[in-house]
């Protein structure tokens, strides 16, 4: 049950990304918005980039504000890895790339995901900022 868990876990940081590409991409974003309000805890906390703490409510007001905002932006995930399993919930490490008008923005990020069943939900997200950032085109 336990790579189950993991595997669902895993699963969803794909899944969640690609609803934020779609809603970041398209003003109406068909259900992604709606997805994402149900993605997350409501205890949800995030820690950006920049190293504030964002609430659930804070991060819904993101997605909201900014749909449509980057029609050109692809999200790519990498090296998504469990690095702890506490029964249902289950922590990974993972690569974030954002692909835009050229240009790689890299993050690595942790984030701990309840999983019951075959549902889950995002309760924790840091995000640090990497030094792989480079222009899209160029190799590592």
């Amino acid at each position: 049950m336990t790579g189950t868990k993991q595997s669902i876990a895993m699963n969803s940081v794909l899944e969640l990304h690609e609803w934020i590409a779609e809603v970041f991409q398209r003003k109406a974003s068909s259900d992604a918005l709606e997805k994402l309000y149900g993605a997350f805890h409501r205890d949800f906390r995030m820690i950006t980039i920049n190293g504030q703490v964002w609430s659930v409510d804070q991060v819904r007001q993101l997605f909201t504000s900014r749909q449509g905002a980057r029609p050109g932006l692809h999200i790519g995930i990498e090296d998504i890895t469990v690095i702890a399993d506490y029964g249902d919930d289950i922590w990974v490490r993972y690569q974030e790339n954002h692909d835009e008008e050229g240009m790689r923005v890299v993050r690595q990020s942790t984030a701990s995901i309840h999983v019951t069943g075959q549902g889950w939900c995002w309760r924790y997200l840091q995000e640090t900022p990497s030094t792989l950032a480079r222009n899209a085109g160029s190799s590592r």
